[in-house]
């Protein structure tokens, strides 16, 4: 879409974007670096519920990490991958994957069933009823432009937020207060920190919060 682009940065006075990245990008770009100036990056915000409680450790039998999402394909497939590339090929027996969201197919369900640990919740109607029976939550989208919604829910209620690297792009000087993951072996061990450390967890939540606030 770049010729697209340097149309519309070459006429418009005035641009917003949602990601700092985003703004690099045609920063970086020869056909559009003239026309950066032009560029104001205004981040999406969040409502912040001053009364949710801080992470809380639960004690429940297996760490619990939930996903959310609007399943259209291009999510289920990045959750696919997850499945594929990362919770197959680890040892799960301590872990449950809790799947949330609208848009699951019968298709999707029974997929989905054919892994081990993993609990199918389906839509819920407020955040809080997904947020408050989760250990930590995952965000399998891959994604270098644009914000990723479901980062700064994670953020808002409280809860450590697991993702691609990629995934945090879009956030200007983002502090230490979430945790990022490679391939299988990374995200082994960041379940095993989490699950021995809830207070650097809760520290992490804590600014995590005061970030997005």
């Amino acid at each position: 879409y770049l010729i697209y682009e340097y149309i519309i940065l070459r006429n418009y006075k005035n641009i917003m974007l949602v990601s700092y990245n985003d703004r690099k990008y045609y920063q970086d770009k020869q056909l559009t670096k003239r026309y950066a100036p032009k560029i104001v990056v205004v981040p999406n915000g969040i409502n912040l519920d001053p009364n949710r409680h801080s992470y809380r450790n639960t004690n429940t039998p297996k760490f619990r990490i939930g996903c959310l999402s609007n399943w259209d394909i291009l999510t289920y497939y990045t959750l696919k991958d997850f499945l594929l590339e990362i919770w197959s090929k680890i040892d799960t027996s301590q872990m449950e994957l809790v799947i949330a969201g609208r848009e699951l197919t019968p298709a999707m369900h029974e997929e989905l069933e054919t892994y081990q640990n993993v609990k199918i919740i389906g839509e819920v109607k407020e955040l809080n009823e997904f947020y408050d029976q989760i250990d930590a939550s995952l965000i399998t989208m891959v994604k270098e432009c644009g914000i990723i919604n479901r980062v700064l829910d994670g953020f808002a209620y409280r809860v450590p937020v697991i993702t691609r690297p990629q995934s945090l792009l879009a956030f200007e000087n983002l502090p230490d207060c979430c945790y990022a993951y490679t391939d299988a072996n990374s995200f082994e061990q960041t379940i095993s920190v989490l699950g021995r450390s809830y207070d650097a967890a809760l520290q992490k939540t804590n600014v995590a919060y005061a970030y997005v606030r």
